[in-house]
């Protein structure tokens, strides 16, 4: 019989970013704990009031490539270690930086994220965005059956939504 763990990993240390014309690379020093299952990499603007997990990576995997940010925007990472007990870590410390590119004021959407769902057999799309003054959002589909198809109508949904299930 196992004991059960309520120790959580120590915290990885981010050490290198690079930021390169359309990417910032990240690298981080790993937790020191030996039973590191996964690294969660976390983002954070100026924009959004939470985190957001953008990615997760393997316990050998010690680095990521960021290529899905607003050019000029600000933005703080930070990465946690999860254990094979899924007890997380603390956060490691943040950097804080610009990301390439000049800033687009009429780019209103941060990020659009689409996740499938095999199971239940849906894909559900989130964004967020900074823009006012927008009653509503309509959203395009493209028949993925037809080499020519046009881009047609597929939904109305309220400026507020920003959860859509397929």
């Amino acid at each position: 019989m196992k004991k059960p763990d309520i120790i959580p990993p120590s915290a990885p240390l981010i050490d290198n970013y690079d930021i390169k014309e359309q990417s910032i690379n990240l690298s981080w020093v790993p937790s020191s704990s030996h039973d590191v299952a996964a690294y969660h990499i976390y983002r954070q603007t100026e924009t959004l009031s939470q985190p957001e997990l953008i990615d997760s990576t393997a316990a050998a995997v010690h680095h990521y490539v960021d290529t899905s940010f607003i050019p000029g925007e600000i933005l703080s990472y930070y990465i946690v270690a999860v254990d094979e007990s899924g007890l997380p870590s603390k956060p490691s410390p943040s950097v804080k930086l610009k990301a390439p590119g000049k800033a687009d004021p009429a780019v209103g959407i941060q990020s659009f994220k689409g996740r499938s769902y095999q199971k239940n057999k849906m894909i559900r799309l989130q964004w967020t965005h900074r823009l006012q003054d927008v009653g509503e959002f309509h959203l395009y589909k493209k028949d993925a059956g037809i080499k020519e198809a046009a881009f047609s109508l597929w939904k109305i949904v309220p400026a507020d939504v920003i959860t859509v299930d397929v």
